[in-house]
């Protein structure tokens, strides 16, 4: 990623962070566009998940079933890139650990729609 970029990805985890998963997809999909290979999969999967936590923030059990599968898809179809400025494999178990309660489910309580999102923090590489 170029510095513009990876301000860009910082800004986009910062609202993920933040619980803001609508504009966290904003501000994502506008990086994934100017992405390629599998530092764009990467990008998409943290999308994917930023937008099933916003569908179990609006009570909708099977959006966020699709979504937190498909990024799991992603993740395991396309590593992320080893200079990658985000560790993707702690954000992988809590999303496997929560799509494995909400399989079980079906109707999510107002508790489960509160459920904290992990924190994402860009981890230092190589090349900065």
């Amino acid at each position: 990623m170029t510095p513009i970029q990876l301000n860009q990805f910082q800004q986009g985890l910062d609202l993920f962070n933040a619980g803001e998963f609508y504009d966290c997809h904003e501000v994502l999909e506008e990086l994934w566009n100017d992405l390629s290979g599998n530092e764009k999969k990467t990008v998409q999967g943290v999308l994917q998940v930023a937008v099933g936590f916003y569908h179990l923030r609006t009570g909708n059990l099977n959006g966020t079933r699709n979504l937190f599968r498909k990024a799991l898809d992603i993740f395991r179809k396309y590593p992320a890139p080893n200079d990658f400025p985000l560790s993707t494999l702690p954000l992988q178990g809590e999303i496997r650990v929560l799509s494995a309660k909400l399989q079980r489910l079906e109707t999510l309580s107002p508790a489960l729609t509160m459920t904290l999102a992990p924190t994402l923090r860009l981890t230092p590489t190589s090349s900065g």
